[in-house]
Parts: C-alpha cells; sequence; structure tokens
C-alpha cells in the first residue's frame, strides 16, 4: 500500500487489517457442516462479525447510506453491472427484490421437450455430476445407442443447467427425489459423494427403478443388509461402477484363470500417492476413509478373479509421526478364499506420483499373470499371451455398456456386478477396519442376501 511510516510511529496509531471475516473463514468444518468454535475459544468468528455487524446496522450505531449508491430492481440486474463499468465508479450497488417472494422453492428446471416413446432408449437420471462423471459417465452415455440423458441433479443449480444443456438433458434439479418421482425415468446413475449412496439406492429401488451405483454401495454393516434387502424387495436391477472387472486385461487375465486346478496367490499394490490427507474421502462422514472409498475396488477385483467367497481377513497399517500421512490409508491386508487361494492387497498413499498407480500379480499352475496399470498385460507358462495397450484402460465404458444391453434384454453378462458382489466388497473394506482396531483376524460372517 505503500504508506509512509512516520506519521503511524510519531503519533503512535496503530493500523489494523481485517482477516477476511474473521476466523472460520476457508475452514469447511466451520462453514460447510457448521462445526463451531467455542466462544471461549474464538469469541468473533465470521458469523458472529456479520452478526454483530447486522445488529449495530439495525441498531443505528452504522450508517451505510453514504456508501450506496445505487438502488436497482432485480429485473435491471444489467444496468447495474454497466454503472459499474462506468467512470465513474460507484462505491455500493445494491439489488432490490420483490417482498412477495414465491411460497415453494422451484428445484427444478425443464429444458427441452420430452422425447419418450419416440425412441424407446434407457431413460437417464444422474445424481451427482463432479469430475469424475462429467470424464467418464456422461461422454460415454452420449455414445451408447442405449441410453438418453433424461436428467442431471447436482448441488447448484447453476452447475446442473450447465452440465444438463451441454449433455442435451431434457431438464435438471437440485433435488433428487424430482428424478425419483419421474415415471419416465428408468435408471438413476447415483455419482454422489458416498454417505448418500445407500439412503438413495433405497429410495430409487422403492420408486422402481435400475440403479447404478459409483462405489461403495454403503459405509456401513447396517447399511449394507437394507441396501441388499431393497433392492432384493423390489425386484430392481443395481450394478456397480466396479469397472476394473471390464478393463480390457482384465477380462483376458480372468479367462485365462478360469481353467485353473489349483488355487491363486494375487498380490495388488495400489499407488495411490495423489490421496491428500484434505481430500473429502478422508471425511469420516462423507468419504468414510480410502479403504471404503477406493479399497472396495480392489476387494471386488481380487473376490471376482478368484471367484469364491472370502473365509478371513488380516490387516495391518503403518505407524507414522507425519503429520500429513493417514495411517489408516497405508494398508497390507490379506484375504483367505474358501478353495484356498490367497489375496494381498497393499494401499499405500505415501509414494510418488511417477510411478504406476496399479499392478496385479497372480501366481497359479506354474504360471504368471501381470497387469501393469490396465496398460500392459505380461502371461508367463500359462496358456495365453501378453498384450501392450496405447493408453491405460480401466473398463467404464464396457461396462455401463453392457449394463446398457442387459436392461435391454440383450445380454446376461455375469461379470457385471451385482448387489451381492457390491455388499461382499464393502464388507471386506469394513472387516480390514476391524482388523485394523482389533489386531485381529476377521471371520468371514456373511449371511444377508
Amino acid at each position: 500500500m505503500a504508506l509512509d511510516r512516520s506519521p503511524f510511529y510519531e503519533k503512535e496509531l496503530d493500523f489494523l487489517i481485517s482477516c477476511s471475516y474473521g476466523p472460520g473463514r476457508y475452514d469447511s468444518l466451520y462453514e460447510e457442516k457448521g462445526v463451531d468454535y467455542p466462544i471461549g475459544y474464538v469469541r468473533w468468528t465470521e458469523n458472529r462479525n456479520m452478526q454483530e455487524f447486522l445488529n449495530m446496522v439495525s441498531g443505528k450505531k452504522v450508517n451505510v447510506k453514504r456508501l450506496i449508491d445505487h438502488t436497482f430492481p432485480i429485473e435491471e440486474a444489467a444496468k447495474a453491472y454497466e454503472t459499474l463499468n462506468s467512470e465513474k465508479r460507484p462505491i455500493g450497488v445494491l439489488f432490490k427484490y420483490k417482498e412477495s417472494a414465491k411460497k415453494e422453492l422451484v428445484r427444478k428446471m425443464q429444458l427441452k421437450p420430452s422425447v419418450i416413446g419416440t425412441d424407446k432408449k434407457i431413460n437417464v437420471a444422474l445424481i451427482g455430476a463432479g469430475r469424475f462423471a462429467q470424464a467418464y459417465h456422461l461422454p460415454n452415455l452420449k455414445k451408447i445407442p442405449y441410453y438418453n440423458i433424461k436428467a442431471i441433479v447436482t448441488r447448484t443449480g447453476s452447475n446442473a443447467k450447465t452440465i444438463a444443456a451441454e449433455y442435451g438433458a431434457e431438464y435438471c434439479s437440485t433435488d433428487y427425489k424430482e428424478v425419483l418421482k419421474d415415471a419416465d425415468v428408468n435408471l438413476i446413475i447415483i455419482a454422489t459423494r458416498h454417505n448418500l449412496h445407500a439412503p438413495i439406492i433405497m429410495e430409487a429401488a422403492n420408486a422402481g427403478k435400475h440403479i447404478f451405483v459409483e462405489k461403495p454401495i454403503a459405509m456401513s454393516y447396517d447399511d449394507c443388509k437394507k441396501v441388499s434387502d431393497a433392492v432384493i424387495a423390489h425386484k430392481v436391477n443395481l450394478t456397480i461402477g466396479f469397472n476394473r472387472r471390464f478393463a480390457p486385461l482384465a477380462q483376458k487375465a480372468k479367462r485365462i484363470v478360469e481353467n485353473r486346478k489349483n488355487p491363486l496367490i494375487i498380490t495388488y499394490r495400489i499407488n495411490s500417492a495423489g490421496m491428500k490427507k484434505e481430500h473429502w474421502i478422508n471425511d469420516p462422514a462423507e468419504g468414510g476413509g480410502a479403504i471404503i472409498g477406493e479399497g472396495c475396488h480392489f476387494f471386488d477385483f481380487c473376490n471376482w478373479i478368484v471367484g469364491r467367497d472370502p473365509v478371513q481377513i488380516y490387516a495391518e497399517m503403518i505407524s507414522s509421526n507425519d503429520q500429513s500421512i493417514v495411517d489408516a490409508n497405508n494398508v497390507i491386508s490379506t484375504i483367505r478364499y474358501e478353495d484356498g487361494s490367497v489375496a494381498s492387497i497393499i494401499y499405500t498413499t505415501m509414494g510418488n506420483g511417477s510411478y504406476s498407480k496399479e499392478r496385479i500379480e497372480i501366481f497359479v499352475d506354474g504360471g504368471v499373470i501381470a497387469i501393469d496399470d490396465f496398460k500392459e498385460l505380461t502371461v508367463v507358462g500359462l496358456d495365453g499371451k501378453g498384450e501392450k495397450l496405447k493408453r491405460i484402460e480401466k473398463g467404464q465404458f464396457e461396462l455401463i455398456n453392457e449394463y446398457g444391453k442387459l436392461l435391454k434384454g440383450e445380454s446376461r453378462n455375469i461379470d457385471l456386478p451385482s448387489v451381492d458382489d457390491g455388499v461382499k466388497a464393502t464388507l471386506c473394506s469394513l472387516k480390514v477396519l476391524d482388523a485394523l482396531k482389533t489386531g485381529k483376524v476377521q471371520k468371514w460372517d456373511y449371511v444377508f442376501s
């Protein structure tokens, strides 16, 4: 600010600068989840600052009239912005809203007339249009002829409208219950944060909708049972985003081991170096931690390759003094299966992003199958050939394409993960966490289906 020090020094003046709105700013626990600071610890949080300022304005202790140059009705918003760009820029411009507001908040916006009945496609409503959904689900749905993107649901209306317009959806909403009430919606895709998966699945099943849900299917034993019961009771189809099953190299590996004579030894190493402590997946309420949020991917893959149920699970985690490391995200877990097969899953966030993220090794019948990052397949001593792809292929397109075939009655692909598979993979994650807490081997006791 190029202030002259002398007047402040000679007159012993204090010059104070406010820190944004006060303590709590940029703290997600405070701003997004409402976890307040105790008043004895922090007197003036950003919320209390604003409350007191409004009290002072209301009590005529602060006069803001001289700061207001213009007031425009909201219908003339464009003029207000033109004023801000004028040569004599105003200090403050206010918008004035009509006092008689609508009684009911509109959360749904129609974008184009319905096309139901003309092409007989599977009408899809996407709930949660974050980065992953925009990178994979929406582009894939547009490519696959079975699907019609009917609705987009996100938390913010502007985001919902923008994405819906980009992908040609018929309407958008900020309330997922709108699409559950829509009789023309056939399939619900759930790509929200993890804590919403189970409740939306249950409501969607109750509404008679088919479901595609991103992993995990739930975050607790109780919710696993409720989800399973709901899907079975209402006789809807459900599949989970366990796309690695449909990676081209994974499909080849599966075919090679299908006729094996002996148990398998599997090692699955995951180098998740980009998983920072501050990532939402580590929030116990929204994400549940990496073992639930991501681990179920790898447990499902091993369950699918072996083709048998687990019988026991054990796990160990690191013990670190580094506050940036989540110990429970750096785990070696071991699963023993009914046929004597054993899988070891190593998940770590302490590696380096320049190294491959995933490597799978399968040892069986005097041979070895290795998959590097779903880009390169190596086969040694078995009936099969290796292959190297030009890019990493993890099967996102193939999975949702096969699900479309199933819903249209054109396929009965047994590799499509069912509600039972989703529950089993989540139970593996929960058993691993139990093993970390107790230090004991966890017996497999999955009996509901």
